[in-house]
């Protein structure tokens, strides 16, 4: 089972006790936690850090905890594999026995965090070719190599690459240099159709939708006249996120002027999209405990009632068995005064039964009447279980 635990905390422990002892409080080897701190940027001592320590020896400074990376989560998930993030389910007892966090608040507001993020960024500048284009690139171009090959080997017409065009060139030398500027920020971009319109930005733990697309020329005179090849850059909302769409296209300021206010918006709406996360997060928390509470009640007064209904079950069928036992009590005296009329009754016939006969018969009769006398059996003294029909 994964465990949970705040960037912070995992920070103080890591300096609080050598890797090796602590990895195992959370069943994982000492090289797997080592990689939970580094995937979230938490700083541990170096080797021999903890020796010179223990020596009385001299170390080196306590390394600063740095900010959370944009769209990070601040939970770390120890263990559970490494899509253990993206794993968030939880069984009822897990969510609650959670807490409900407090209302989240932030040593940054977004503007203090668009400011660190255009630091970070700086001047994006797009290359004039795509000699060393990041993986997302590389990879339309490897499928334009293939499709260029095939057209030479077949000289059909939809086998021909798809980017030889200047303005798909440009559109490719755009995003190479904005997807280099992502990357080198610790994002990741991916490509989620083949025509390298539509992209998905990784920032921290968030998924931002990004479109590089070609403008529709206009189709009424009122439309604003649209430039062949106008190409339009935009950040799509990401899921259940309020945040509008946003675009950029050529204008007094060409496209290659705006890449690094692009680049900076989507790594901040990775940002804008965890603080939403965290606060969807709390409600749904708050909402299923909620959830879970009234579950347990209704279950709890199910089983009420339930053991109310076989309590009294079972209280009527002790009753029955009296009754039943009073009934059988009556037919045992009425048995044995029917014997002693018989016998009385044969000793004043003219021809009585023989004596043998009668003491046989009445022996028989007194014994059955005996067997069905809760009195001569003890059976009323004998504990009362209720039979599995009974208990249900």
């Amino acid at each position: 089972m994964p465990h949970r635990i705040s960037r912070n905390e995992l920070y103080e422990l890591v300096w609080s006790q050598p890797i090796s002892a602590l990895s195992k409080r959370f069943e994982i080897s000492d090289v797997a936690l080592a990689k939970a701190c580094a995937r979230a940027h938490i700083p541990v001592p170096p080797r021999g850090w903890w020796a010179r320590k223990t020596a009385g020896k001299p170390t080196p400074p306590q390394a600063p905890l740095n900010p959370r990376l944009p769209g990070q989560d601040n939970e770390v998930i120890i263990g559970g594999g490494a899509y253990a993030h993206f794993r968030q389910s939880l069984l009822p007892a897990e969510i609650s026995a959670m807490p409900i966090p407090p209302e989240p608040v932030y040593e940054e507001d977004l503007e203090a965090v668009r400011s660190r993020v255009r630091r970070a960024v700086g001047k994006v500048v797009a290359s004039g070719s795509l000699k060393q284009p990041p993986r997302a690139i590389a990879d339309l171009l490897a499928k334009d190599e293939d499709r260029r090959r095939k057209a030479q080997a077949t000289g059909y017409h939809w086998d021909r690459p798809k980017y030889d065009s200047p303005i798909e060139r440009r559109r490719l030398r755009l995003l190479s240099a904005l997807f280099s500027t992502l990357v080198r920020c610790e994002c990741r971009v991916e490509g989620q159709v083949n025509d390298g319109q539509v992209f998905s930005v990784t920032v921290g733990h968030q998924y931002v939708s990004f479109e590089a697309t070609f403008m529709e020329p206009r189709t009424r005179p009122s439309d604003p006249p649209v430039k062949a090849g106008h190409i339009r850059l935009a950040v799509g909302a990401g899921f259940r996120s309020s945040a509008s769409p946003r675009a950029w296209e050529d204008g007094k300021v060409p496209l290659e002027d705006q890449l690094s206010e692009i680049a900076v918006e989507v790594i901040v709406r990775g940002e804008m999209q965890y603080r939403e996360s965290v606060v969807r997060k709390r409600e749904w928390l708050i909402e299923r405990k909620a959830e879970l509470q009234e579950k347990a009640r209704q279950q709890q007064q199910e089983s009420e009632r339930r053991a109310r209904e076989l309590k009294a079950e079972l209280e009527r069928a002790r009753v029955d068995r009296l009754l039943g036992e009073a009934s059988a009590l009556a037919r045992a005296q009425e048995i044995r005064r029917y014997v002693e009329a018989v016998r009385m009754a044969n000793a004043n016939l003219e021809t009585p039964v023989s004596a043998v006969e009668i003491e046989a018969w009445s022996t028989w009769a007194l014994r059955e009447a005996d067997r069905i006398d809760p009195v001569a059996s003890l059976a009323f003294a004998k504990p009362y279980n209720a039979g599995p029909d009974e208990a249900e």
